[in-house]
């Protein structure tokens, strides 16, 4: 059965991971600053500055930060600071019992759709595709759009398309993906 976080409030601690790529820092001090000014405690995680080349930290370092994240009972959601090649490489270090056991809203997207796909599927967790933190101030709509659907302020977000390429309906499972 999929796990479903409940909703975020003001006040709530909210962490930031980096576990893909470096994040420029002062992209990373915009984004927390939105989160704080939306009503958030922010904890970064342990490699959010971090580097290792252009990853934010080894391999072993990152998946421990995303563990210590899920664990953390004060922690309510885990947003990502940043995409890039790297997530995938944290896959066989992972343990999915980790975040089944200590559900909590989970947000990324591009080449971290490595990690969403692999909470949804080993996890049973309930991911969000929205903004990663270092690009909140490149895209302050989505942001405001995205924090208010997670504290069930907003309850739906339509958006046309902008070409059809194939008219018609279908039903079935949507996974997402980059």
């Amino acid at each position: 059965m999929m796990r479903k976080p409940g909703p975020l409030r003001q006040g709530d601690v909210v962490g930031v991971l980096a576990p893909a790529g470096a994040v420029d820092p002062s992209s990373l001090d915009a984004g927390v600053r939105m989160l704080e000014s939306a009503g958030f405690r922010v904890r970064l995680g342990a490699t959010a500055r971090g580097r290792a080349g252009y990853l934010a930290g080894p391999d072993r370092e990152r998946a421990a930060d995303l563990h210590d994240m899920f664990r953390d009972p004060a922690v309510r959601a885990i947003f990502v600071a940043r995409g890039g090649y790297g997530s995938g490489r944290l896959l066989p270090l992972i343990d999915p019992a980790v975040a089944r056991e200590h559900p909590k809203v989970f947000v990324a997207h591009s080449d971290l759709t490595f990690l969403l796909n692999h909470l949804v599927q080993r996890a049973e967790l309930v991911t969000f595709h929205g903004p990663m933190v270092a690009a909140f101030q490149r895209h302050p709509e989505a942001v405001e759009i995205l924090l208010a659907m997670l504290t069930g302020d907003r309850v739906a977000w339509h958006a046309s398309a902008q070409e059809v390429i194939q008219p018609g309906t279908c039903e079935g499972t949507l996974a997402g993906g980059c």
